[in-house]
């Protein structure tokens, strides 16, 4: 059962589809760091057959098959996702899962894993073998181990922070991109504000609603430090960034004590008039705010463009909208 204008098209386990009539929602939300992509499904199953028959429990591999045919050139991807819960309600369940190569990664490793001085690309390819790599130019850093017991997306975190960037995955490929990157890339997709021209000449997807989270002191107040750190041959250094208080870590390079403070800021949530599965982490996308004033179109008050943060799309009584998180470099 294909069902049009919604982002997720097919679901299988162990070769079983299971039948999408039985979706009551679905939630997939994409993110710019390894906390996703997470799959939530709330599904009808009064008889357990998904559960019993079909034999989905925690632990289970679910292929998942996304396709936008609503929207020009929307992709077909099929990803691999991990259960990790099913909370059960009487009649309905609801699927938690998230996707299979990173669910992997946040599991304690069983065998140490060494990387000696290696460039990114390196060790992302020997943590995603099946991955299309895309990363920028950054210099070689430093080394990086997993014990046994450890789990390697802590490390992925600690080089993220290190290098500056945002290490994320989804559809088939990994990134490791500065976030001053991403901005600086030609808008990808343009959103519309208030927009009231008729619908062929308008040229951007419509905003429907939108809030600004307004969290510039609570950001500056849980990074702005002038970070420190000790070097065995030449003693002390810190950051070229931040102001006082100090704080002591880990790190040695000058470079990756600025590299520290290099955070995304929250900028503006937004959730569109319809759901669009092109808009993924990463794009940037120019913005535009309309106003109905003669005296003054345009709010200059919000951003002219922005990289989004997060991407849900979210299917529910046939209704599908995409709700956006977008940041901005500090």
């Amino acid at each position: 059962m294909e069902l049009e204008g919604w982002f997720v098209q097919k679901i299988t386990h162990g070769g079983q589809e299971l039948d999408l009539a039985l979706v009551e929602r679905c939630t997939y939300i994409e993110t710019l760091d390894m906390s996703g992509p997470k799959l939530i499904l709330v599904m009808r199953d009064p008889d357990s057959v998904i559960r019993d028959d079909i034999g989905v429990t925690p632990g289970s591999l679910l292929d998942v098959t996304f396709a936008d045919y609503f929207n020009e050139d929307g992709d077909e991807i099929v990803d691999k996702f991990s259960v990790l819960t099913i909370p059960d309600h009487g009649d309905s369940i609801v699927v938690n899962a998230m996707q299979a190569d990173v669910r992997f990664l946040k599991a304690p490793a069983k065998a140490p894993i060494v990387f000696l001085r290696q460039p990114v690309s390196s060790i992302l390819r020997r943590l995603f073998p099946s991955h299309k790599i895309i990363v920028d130019r950054f210099g070689t850093g430093q080394d990086y181990h997993v014990l046994p017991g450890e789990r390697p997306a802590k490390v992925l975190r600690q080089l993220s922070a290190e290098i500056g960037a945002r290490i994320f995955c989804h559809r088939g490929k990994v990134y490791a991109r500065r976030l001053k990157s991403m901005y600086d890339d030609p808008p990808a997709f343009s959103l519309a504000y208030n927009d009231t021209r008729k619908p062929d000449e308008i040229d951007a997807y419509k905003i429907a609603s939108y809030q600004r989270p307004n969290t510039d002191e609570l950001v500056a107040d849980s990074i702005d430090r002038q970070w420190c750190g000790w070097d065995m041959r030449t003693g002390p250094t810190q950051s070229r960034k931040g102001a006082l208080p100090s704080e002591w870590c880990g790190l040695s390079s000058q470079g990756g004590l600025d590299n520290l403070s290099a955070i995304p800021k929250p900028e503006v949530d937004i959730v569109l008039a319809g759901g669009v599965g092109m808009l993924r982490p990463g794009l940037c996308c120019s913005l535009v705010w309309y106003l109905d004033r003669i005296d003054s179109p345009m709010d200059e008050s919000l951003p002219e463009k922005a990289v989004i943060g997060t991407a849900a799309h979210h299917y529910q009584s046939q209704k599908f909208l995409t709700r956006l998180k977008m940041v901005v470099p500090r």
